[in-house]
């Protein structure tokens, strides 16, 4: 396995978590400011993405060497080797899981295409992605694997893989009820918000294994092609 460059694996995952977190800081102002009276200011929301985005880029930087997960391309860049796996088959893993969840999705919840329709189509495409992929698969993800790691299997060299798909699946579900007081602000029916929860956990669950099989670059890609796609269906 290559190896990981910690800091510069941290300072890559920082800024695009960073950038991603400004892209689609306007989306989420405007989608808040009607229920909430006193918005925090720009610069008291960046300065707390700084720290946020600080904890996950350096938290999973620091987990996922030691459960055996694949480093960012950064590493591979610095330690002049071939990306693995090709960025040619990343594309199509992430197209097809792209692809699919968004046709599903589409296709299952009207709701969501209302929530969605509250941001950007750039801040859809691009913020999305690299903000919450970082947050939900490179921090909780590595988070909860190491974890289930340690209490159930650490005798082992590296964790088993009912362990990694526990912690594909409880990092998941936080990632969608993460998710839950953006649309209550615009949907009020919590059945029907469990019902697009239900599916938005389904075409997601796969991203897990593209990030735990590919690496964070591979499943950013999916969510921007899931949007990608998921904006073409609704014109």
């Amino acid at each position: 396995m290559v190896n990981h460059h910690k800091i510069a694996n941290i300072l890559y995952l920082w800024i695009l978590s960073m950038v991603g977190f400004i892209i689609i800081l306007p989306s989420m102002n405007n989608l808040y400011s009607g229920i909430i009276n006193s918005m925090p200011s720009t610069y008291l929301m960046l300065t707390q993405a700084i720290i946020t985005t600080g904890i996950y880029a350096t938290i999973g930087s620091l987990l996922a060497p030691r459960i055996g997960f694949n480093p960012p391309i950064i590493s591979y860049i610095l330690n002049k080797q071939k990306i693995y796996p090709p960025i040619r088959k990343q594309i199509y893993y992430s197209t097809i899981f792209g692809v699919i969840g968004a046709v599903i999705l589409f296709m299952t919840s009207a709701e969501f295409s209302i929530y969605l329709k509250q941001f950007s189509i750039i801040s859809r495409i691009t913020g999305a992605g690299l903000y919450e992929e970082v947050m939900a698969r490179w921090f909780l993800m590595s988070f909860f694997v190491w974890i289930f790691w340690c209490i159930f299997n650490r005798k082992s060299t590296n964790p088993k893989n009912i362990i990694i798909w526990l912690g594909i699946i409880v990092s998941n579900l936080l990632f969608i009820i993460g998710h839950y007081p953006a649309i209550s602000i615009l949907i009020s029916d919590n059945l029907l918000i469990l019902k697009m929860f239900s599916w938005m956990f389904i075409i997601t669950l796969p991203w897990g294994w593209l990030f735990w099989k590919f690496g964070i670059e591979c499943v950013i890609i999916a969510h921007s092609i899931f949007h990608v796609v998921f904006i073409l269906l609704q014109l």
